[in-house]
């Protein structure tokens, strides 16, 4: 039985490659993530649903129209529960393409900016914090002051 509001969308074998040591995390709409050799258990968080490797096979919950997706509770909810849509605008205005760590999250989540948009806010999975140096979840002794703790030797 799925959570109250999703729909299994694809069972796919992913063709997308990965990054050696990226940790997938969140973004505003699900890319396909590649299960192979993965464990079974959720791998990518996004502001509509989550995917997740079940037999080295990709497996996505997309939210229902108008709803977002709360990490918390791993459910979907009405936008007007929630109080923000996948597409609300955020600094962005200001912004270079890209992601950006959110330090009122302690850095647990980050935003994505292109061409000035906002794309939604994504989330790093079991403690990791967004390094925006390699555009990543990562841990935290991997990443610079606000966000980590590593220290720059000289």
């Amino acid at each position: 039985m799925l959570p109250r509001g999703f729909h299994v969308v694809a069972v796919l074998l992913s063709l997308a490659g990965s990054v050696d040591g990226e940790v997938y995390g969140y973004n505003i709409h699900l890319a396909n993530v590649d299960c192979t050799g993965q464990p079974d258990g959720v791998a990518e968080i996004g502001c509509d649903g989550y995917i997740e490797c079940v037999a080295q096979r990709m497996v996505k919950h997309i939210c229902g129209d108008d709803e977002v997706f709360r990490r918390d509770s791993m459910t979907c909810s009405p936008v007007t529960e929630v109080g923000h849509s996948c597409t609300e605008k955020t600094v962005c205005m200001d912004l270079l393409d890209g992601r950006y760590a959110d330090p009122g999250t302690s850095c647990q989540s980050y935003f994505t900016c292109h061409g000035h948009v906002f794309f939604g806010h994504g989330y790093c999975p079991g403690g990791l914090v967004f390094n925006g140096e390699l555009q990543l979840c990562d841990w935290s002794s991997n990443v610079l002051f606000p966000c980590g703790t590593k220290v720059v030797t000289t």
